[in-house]
Order: C-alpha cells, then sequence, then structure tokens
C-alpha cells in the first residue's frame, strides 16, 4: 500500500474518520478528503491529524472535514504542515454546522491558525468557522503569502467579525461570503485601498514616477455576497481618496464637493476630485439577502448583475453609478479613466424581491445599451416599467416579469424591444394586456403567460408577433378559449396549455407548423379526446406530437381519415 497514489473519497459522506497508519502512504498524491475522528475515541484505528506531515506530495484538492471533533492542541495542528504541500492547489476547511459551543470558539481560532498553506495554493474555503476573527498570518500582506490564489469561499462563519484584506490579492478572481451574518463591513477603510487613478502612479516635483501602489482587487472577476444580514458597506469608515487626475472618477456616495466657480469666487484653489476606489474587472456580481447594503465600490466593467431581496436604495445606487459612466462614454466626457471601456457591457441584469422598489425610472436602464437578459421577479409595489426605461434596450433578447403584482403598464415600451427572443409575464395580477402592441417585437420567438386570473383571451396584440415559435400558458383560471387568429402564426411550432380549467376548446382548422401541443390538467379539454367526431379533432389530428397530461396521444391514420 506504500505505493498508493490516488485515494478519491470526496463522496464518502458516512466516513467517521481515517484510518491509523494514513500517514505512512509517502506515495499518495490525490487525497480528496481526511475526515477527522472524535478524540479520545479508538486511538488504535483514528488518524490524527499529524499524519498529514509527511503527505506532502500531495496535489489538486483537500477537504479537511470534521473540524469540530478535533480538540486541537497547537503543536499537533502544525504537524498536519499544510504549508510544506507545495503541489497543493485547492484546500476546503470545514467545520460541521449546528456546533456551536462557546468553549470551542478559541480553539477554531488556534487550529486556522496552524493551518497556513504554502504559496503556491490557488482555492481556500472556508465553510462553518466558528471562531470571530481569523489568524494573524491572515492580518499580513496576503498577496506576499498567497500571490497565487484565484478563489476564496467563506460560508456560514456566523460570528465572524472582520475578514482578512483580500483587496491586495494580485490573482484573486472569484470571491464568495455566504452567511457571514454578523459581519458589517470588510474593511476599516476606503484609505487602505487604491484607486484606478491613483494606481496609475503620480509623478513627483522632479518629474520623477513614483512607485504605484498596488489596485483594489486588480484581478477580481465574479463577487458574491449572500445572506450577509448585518452587512452595511464595505468601508467601516468611507474616507474617499483626493487625486489631481483630470480622469478620475467622480462618483462618491454622500460627497458634494464644491463646484470650481465656487472656488474662483472664494479665491480658493479648485478641489481635488474625490474617488473611491472600484473594481477593475469585476464582470459577475451577485448580492442577496444584505437587506442594510446601500452601496458598493463602483463596478464599471459588470457583464451580469444580480439583486436579491436587498433594499431599492443599493439598486439604485448601483445603477446610477453605471449609467452616468455609460452617459459619460457616449458624450465623450473626460471624468472617466481611459482605463474604463468606451461603452459599458452590462448584458444580464436581475432584480428579484426589491420589496420597497416603487419605480424603475431612477435606475435609467434606457442607458443600457448592451443589455440581453432583463429580469424583474417578486417586486410587489412596482406598479410600471416606463416607455423611457425600455427605449435604449435595442439589444435585450430576454425579459422574465415575474409576480410584478402591482403592474399595471407595459404596452408602450415593448415597441422598442426590437431584438426581444423571449418574453415571460407571470403572476401580474394587475397588469391589463388587452391593449399591448407586439408589432414591434419582430425576433419574438417564445412567449409565455402565466398565472394571470384576469386574464379571459388572448391579447389581439399577440396576432402582430408573426415570428412567434413557442406559446405557452398556464394557470390563466379566467382563460375560456384561444381566439381563431392564432392560425396566422404561421411559424408556431409548440403549444403549450396547463391549469386552464375554464378552456373548453380550440380553433378549429389547421396550424402548418405546429409539432407540439401539450395539455395539463385542463379538464374541460378533455373531451375532445373522448371521440374523434369531436369538431377539434381536425386541429388535433394535424399536429405529429400532442400530450395530454404529460402522457403522448397517438393518432392513427384511421382516425385522420374519419
Amino acid at each position: 500500500m506504500t505505493s498508493l497514489r490516488h485515494l478519491e473519497i470526496d463522496h464518502c459522506t458516512g466516513l467517521t474518520h481515517m484510518p491509523k497508519g494514513l500517514g505512512q502512504l509517502t506515495s499518495l498524491q490525490t487525497l480528496t478528503q481526511f475526515v477527522v475522528g472524535k478524540d479520545g475515541t479508538s486511538p488504535d484505528i483514528i488518524a490524527r491529524l499529524r499524519e498529514l506531515n509527511g503527505l506532502n506530495d500531495l496535489r489538486g484538492e483537500l477537504k479537511i472535514a470534521k473540524l469540530e471533533k478535533l480538540k486541537v492542541s497547537a503543536l499537533e495542528s502544525r504537524e498536519a504542515n499544510l504549508k510544506g504541500k507545495e503541489n497543493l492547489e485547492v484546500l476546503r476547511l470545514e467545520w460541521s454546522r449546528g456546533v456551536n459551543d462557546d468553549r470551542v470558539i478559541d480553539e477554531d481560532e488556534v487550529l486556522l491558525e496552524s493551518f497556513q498553506p504554502h504559496s503556491n495554493l490557488k482555492e481556500f474555503h472556508i465553510y462553518g468557522y466558528r471562531a470571530g476573527k481569523f489568524p494573524s498570518w491572515m492580518a499580513l500582506d496576503l498577496s506576499l503569502l498567497l500571490p497565487n490564489l484565484l478563489e476564496i469561499i467563506i460560508w456560514r462563519c456566523y460570528r465572524c467579525l472582520e475578514l482578512p484584506m483580500f483587496s491586495r490579492l494580485p490573482m484573486l478572481r472569484v470571491l464568495k461570503l455566504e452567511e457571514v451574518t454578523a459581519l458589517q463591513y470588510i474593511e476599516n477603510s476606503s484609505n487602505e485601498c487604491s484607486t484606478l487613478s491613483s494606481a496609475r502612479g503620480n509623478r513627483s516635483k522632479r518629474g520623477k514616477r513614483e512607485e504605484e501602489p498596488a489596485l483594489f482587487f486588480p484581478s477580481l472577476q465574479e463577487l458574491r455576497l449572500f445572506d450577509l444580514r448585518d452587512f452595511k458597506g464595505w468601508w467601516r469608515e468611507e474616507v474617499s481618496v483626493a487625486s489631481n487626475d483630470e480622469a478620475a472618477v467622480e462618483i462618491t456616495a454622500g460627497i458634494s464637493p464644491p463646484s470650481v466657480a465656487a472656488c474662483e469666487e472664494k479665491q480658493q484653489p479648485p478641489p481635488q476630485q474625490l474617488v473611491l476606489p472600484s473594481f477593475p474587472c469585476l464582470s459577475k456580481l451577485t448580492i442577496g439577502h444584505c437587506p442594510n447594503l446601500s452601496n458598493l465600490p463602483l463596478h464599471p466593467f459588470l457583464n451580469e448583475v444580480e439583486f436579491k431581496d436587498v433594499n431599492s436604495g443599493l439598486v439604485q445606487w448601483s445603477m446610477a453609478g453605471l449609467a452616468s459612466m455609460e452617459e459619460s462614454s457616449a458624450s465623450g466626457s473626460s471624468t472617466s479613466p481611459p482605463s474604463f471601456p468606451s461603452t459599458l457591457k452590462l448584458k444580464h441584469l436581475c432584480i428579484d424581491s426589491v420589496m420597497d422598489l416603487v419605480s424603475m425610472s431612477e435606475l435609467k436602464l434606457h442607458n443600457l445599451t448592451s443589455l440581453e437578459h432583463l429580469t424583474i421577479e417578486n417586486c410587489p409595489n412596482l406598479s410600471s416599467l416606463p416607455e423611457l426605461s425600455l427605449r435604449g434596450l435595442g439589444s435585450l433578447r430576454f425579459s422574465p416579469l415575474v409576480a410584478v403584482e402591482a403592474y399595471a403598464s407595459l404596452s408602450l415600451g415593448l415597441q422598442h424591444l426590437t431584438s426581444l427572443e423571449e418574453l415571460e409575464i407571470k403572476e401580474c395580477r394587475a397588469l391589463d394586456m388587452s391593449d399591448f402592441e407586439f408589432r414591434g417585437l419582430k425576433s419574438l420567438r417564445r412567449l409565455k403567460i402565466g398565472y394571470m386570473p384576469q386574464l379571459e383571451s388572448i391579447p389581439d396584440g399577440i396576432k402582430q408577433a408573426t415570428s412567434l415559435q413557442d406559446l405557452k400558458i398556464e394557470g390563466c383560471v379566467g382563460l375560456k378559449n384561444l381566439p381563431e387568429w392564432i392560425h396566422n402564426l404561421e411559424l408556431l411550432q409548440r403549444l403549450d396549455i396547463s391549469d386552464c380549467p375554464e378552456l373548453g376548446s380550440l380553433p378549429l382548422g389547421c396550424m402548418k407548423a405546429l409539432q407540439i401541443l401539450e395539455i395539463c390538467n385542463c379538464p374541460r379539454l378533455l373531451r375532445i379526446f373522448e371521440t374523434t367526431t369531436s369538431m377539434d379533432w381536425p386541429f388535433i389530428a394535424a399536429i405529429p406530437h400532442v400530450y395530454v397530461d404529460r402522457k403522448k396521444i397517438t393518432i392513427h391514420a384511421a382516425d385522420i381519415s374519419s
């Protein structure tokens, strides 16, 4: 066994401990999991943590699980020698959920103090850590200790009050903080960070370029903040960085610097521009269940953003910042740094469960000209999506509107969505669709209308969507019939109707392109399939694939001829 190289046990959920003697497998290169056994139990058969000491050829991923079982001494945890495992790329440290004993808080801190990994580490995940602060080695310059780190995940660390300074890690691409419920701020002061403008360096009076400080999260591409219930902001003290650079970003929350004209009137020099650190590479941002958060560092390169169960102020602040930079780039203003893109590339925007969002006007969506996917979901107080908000969204391809109960108006804005391929309107109980104009939706392929009890008939405007290929109607309890003009949708290939108890008939005639008809939980429509003499049978018989309550109906040639 001493020649064993690979031991993959990451899916062995019932494993309670590792066997004693594991440390003798000195040729081992793969050990996906080390499960800590309970101290004092069968010492003759349970491997101690120190058996990792000599396994320095380990590479790839290592998870150390059940750390709550370890009544640790500093010596034993250091003997695991994680710092000596230079080929290890992913390290996961896991304390099981539900263990919450105040007596072991200090032990967790001592344990993590001894778990400093090698500088080659690429991913570092911490689950269920029970102490309130991180070890002293993480308070040092992480850009020197872990220069190759690409990903950090901190999850279910309920007592954690502060985090290490991750912003200087040069290679960090992914940062995920989830269920760190006591955390209020990530860093102490914005003055600890540099900005895009200051990072370009300053020239001294002699004309020599001074040393350039590190960028703020120079490589970060994905940021996820989820269930940080006490999280208030990035910095405990939001002190702006002064810069004379004309290209600095002049967007600082809560700060209104005096105008140049006012300074001239008082014979004072013009103010230095005030800037906050911004993410230079961030492309994906997810923020969920952070009710007290109102702003973040700027994020001008975003490609995808999701807001879920946050306050509307955060959404408005973030979108206003994007819109301001979009307007600056469009006008050729010098207030955008040269390193910012000439046009912003936000393509995906999801706004979900923002309960106090009343109006979309403040979000300035019309400036997001590259937006392709817009989701608005579970915003019960949102009453309308003004035409102006949709006017610049010519690139929009997908747009679900779900559970926007107060939504009453949309029609005029649809004409601007010329690239829209998929539209979902669901649970918008106040929305009147009778005057909808679909004429401008020249690219619409899929339309889903769901759980609209006020809908008694399909809106006539849909017949203008001549490119429609897939139509799904579900949960419309007031719907009584489908219009005859549905035959005019010559490209329609799929018709899906479910949970419409009052619908009693289908259109007479043939739809040449229709390939699939699905009917589910529509009891009044079931009579159509009871006999081939039904008036609706010619419509049914011409369709190659018919499903009723998720069962395929076979139609024989004799049935068709009859």
